[in-house]
């Protein structure tokens, strides 16, 4: 899964590609690179981040959602926990919502099941760079919102197959839990029973563990988790080095 921000100010690439013409461009470019899929988000959440409202968000996507749709043959998901947004973006044949709240949202479940597109749920106990406490440990509290989130997605009238999990690496956990997180992803799939996405391309915990906060040290770090979280079962990755990461995993298939 390539990461598109039609955004000002995301923690990486924040304004590179506002322009509608450049966002397609790099979509086009990292499918070409050997993305699946491309995530495309218009409010950022790194930490400390300003709030968008929602017609600021959709100013952002119906331009570049519109050329999409024209052209008709980039796959695409949308990073967003607006209904609103959802809607736009399945009305254009969008594959899935990617909402990162963990709010478990009835009305964005309800739209992904109406466009039978799929769910992908990112636990969350607070925005990215937050702290949280886990009485219980983290993993115990990933692996029950796991088992809420499907039992939510059902009700809502999605299928099994349609939910993906997502452990929301970076979200309200220290690097400490992040590690613990990735180490036990064998153990998350197993007991999510479903599809699993892992998101933690060039985000803190990854420079903590090399050392580095330089995009090619942070992009070369990725993806070797790549290669490690999909030999633990991980389904999906979201990458902004599309070519880094698609190369680690062909060489370690």
């Amino acid at each position: 899964m390539g990461i598109l921000n039609v955004t000002p100010d995301s923690f990486s690439d924040g304004g590179l590609y506002l322009e509608p013409e450049k966002a397609v461009a790099h979509a086009r470019e990292m499918i070409r690179q050997g993305a699946d899929v491309i995530d495309i988000g218009a409010v950022s959440t790194r930490p400390g981040s300003a709030p968008v409202d929602e017609e600021t968000e959709l100013e952002r996507l119906r331009p570049v959602l519109s050329l999409i749709k024209k052209e008709g043959d980039i796959p695409f998901t949308v990073d967003t926990y607006s209904p609103a947004a959802a809607s736009l973006a399945l009305e254009c044949g969008c594959l899935a919502v990617n909402d990162v709240s963990g709010a478990l949202s009835p009305e964005i479940a309800r739209l992904a099941a109406r466009y039978g597109a799929a769910w992908i749920v990112m636990h969350a106990r607070g925005p990215a760079g937050a702290d949280a406490d886990y009485p219980d440990g983290v993993f115990a509290d990933v692996a029950g919102f796991f088992e809420r989130a499907l039992e939510a997605a059902l009700d809502c009238g999605l299928k099994k197959e349609q939910v993906i999990l997502d452990p929301g690496f970076g979200f309200s956990k220290d690097v400490k839990q992040n590690v613990e997180l990735f180490s036990r992803l064998g153990e998350l799939k197993k007991a999510a029973g479903t599809r699993l996405l892992a998101g933690f391309s060039r985000k803190r915990f990854v420079g903590a563990i090399c050392g580095s906060k330089d995009n090619g040290a942070l992009d070369a770090a990725t993806a070797s988790l790549c290669a490690l979280a999909a030999a633990q079962g991980a389904d999906i990755v979201r990458v902004h080095n599309v070519a880094l990461c698609r190369a680690a995993l062909d060489a370690s298939a």
